[in-house]
């Protein structure tokens, strides 16, 4: 993830940039796995409703787990995300 995220590789050999660019892919995997977690428990949540017809409430649920996903994913790419 820390090499995805740097342009130039050779960069990372400074001690000081290796630091600053893994405390930023810290801090977003952190940020990602949080909300990736709370996002788990809506589905469960939304799984136990049952078959019924799918309430404004239920699909921004879906929508945000879509977005959640795609943060993750964009975490392994060097494709960034803020959104």
């Amino acid at each position: 993830m820390i090499l995805n995220q740097e342009e130039d590789p050779s960069r990372l050999e400074d001690p000081k940039a290796l630091h600053a660019v893994w405390q930023n892919v810290s801090f977003r995997f952190d940020a990602a796995t949080d909300q990736h977690t709370a996002v788990s428990r809506e589905l469960d949540s939304l799984l136990n409703d049952g078959p019924v017809e799918f309430t404004p409430d239920q699909l921004w649920t879906l929508l945000r787990a879509v977005k959640v996903q795609g943060q993750m994913l964009d975490l392994y790419t060097r494709d960034i995300a803020f959104a």
